[in-house]
Order: C-alpha cells, then structure tokens, then sequence
C-alpha cells in the first residue's frame, strides 16, 4: 500500500521503545500496527486475532479523542491510511498536540533527529523524516521540538510542527502539500520566519 516502514518481519520481538522510534524516525506504519495489536490484545485480551487487537486500539483511540475534546476527528485505524471514516481537523491536531506535548517522554521520541537501533542482529541507522530537526537540512529551526510528517494521496504532504518561543510553544500545521518535494519544510519555515520572528 506504498507503505514507509520500520522493516519489521514475522516473529521479530521488539521493545516498544524500539516500536516508537521505528514510528516517529522512519515513520513505520509496520511498527503503528504492531504497537496497536500489542496495545489491544492488552485490553480485549490475548486470544484476539490481529484484526480484533487492531480495532479494539481503534475503539480506544476515538474513545480518548472524544475524551480529549477532539470532536471533528475519527480514526478508522491505526496507521493514518485514507479511509473515508478516518479523519481530523487542525484544531483537534492542536488539541493532540498540546497533549503530546505535555509528556515528556514523548516529546523524546518526537525530537529525536536519528537513533542507532539493534534489531534481530544487525544495526539500523534511522533519521528523523522532519527536516527542521536536523542541521543538515537548509530547513533546519534550531527551536523545532517535533511533531511529525505523514502522508496520503488523499491529505498530500503534511506536517504538524511545534517550536520553543520563550516561554510558550508555537504549533504550526502545513497538510495537502504535493508527493515527492520538499514543500511541506519549506511552507513551514517559511511561515515561521514571518510570523513568528516578525
């Protein structure tokens, strides 16, 4: 399904710290859909088949949003693949957010810029898909604490950013953005530098 993945395989066993990072880095939506089986068989019970363990992480997760305040949002599974049930807005993005934001660990995973990670024996180098991360890039933000880039045919290039500003944090979303450019970095930086540093 065009899929960008951590590069998990049948029987491999991992942490879920290595689970989140293969989410936030290479933004592995292999490794989403282990956590979410792991998660729901945690709450509906191990005998649940993958699809059941899934959707019982589903359930919970709309069940959270609504917790939340995130009234224009469904999620219909666990990776962000267009679905037709699955959707948000920017100000429940906002919400999610700020409540990301307020866990510390993570906030760890989110500003990660790359990670070094032993896996079935052999070791992978992954970097972070945000650019404003990392020095590299000429789109680098020195302030940029996360979020996270995703991607459909149907919602384009997107990215929800959050940025140190003193004594508060500033978000900044760019979504419906074209495949294959950088445009998503460059919309936000440039957004950045004029209305935030002006």
């Amino acid at each position: 399904r065009g899929n960008s993945l951590m590069g998990l395989e049948e029987g491999d066993q991992y942490s879920l710290r290595d689970l989140l990072y293969g989410m936030m880095l290479p933004s592995g939506n292999d490794a989403a859909q282990t956590a979410a089986v792991a998660a729901g068989r945690a709450i509906g019970g191990s005998n649940l088949t993958p699809e059941e363990a899934s959707q019982v992480f589903v359930k919970e997760m709309n069940r959270q949003a609504a917790e939340l305040g995130m009234t224009e949002s469904h999620f219909a599974n666990a990776d962000g693949f267009h679905h037709d049930d699955h959707y948000t807005s920017m100000s429940d993005l906002v919400i999610l957010a700020s409540t990301v934001l307020a866990d510390p660990t993570i906030v760890g995973y989110t500003s990660t810029i790359e990670d070094t990670v032993t896996l079935q024996g052999h070791t992978e180098e992954w970097k972070n898909t945000n650019f404003l991360l990392n020095p590299a890039f000429a789109y680098y933000i020195p302030s940029t604490i996360g979020l996270k880039t995703g991607y459909t045919g149907e919602a384009g290039s997107c990215l929800i950013s959050a940025f140190f500003e003193g004594d508060r944090i500033v978000l900044i979303g760019v979504f419906g953005c074209p495949a294959y450019t950088e445009d998503r970095y460059l919309d936000t930086a440039e957004l950045y530098n004029t209305t935030i540093l002006h």
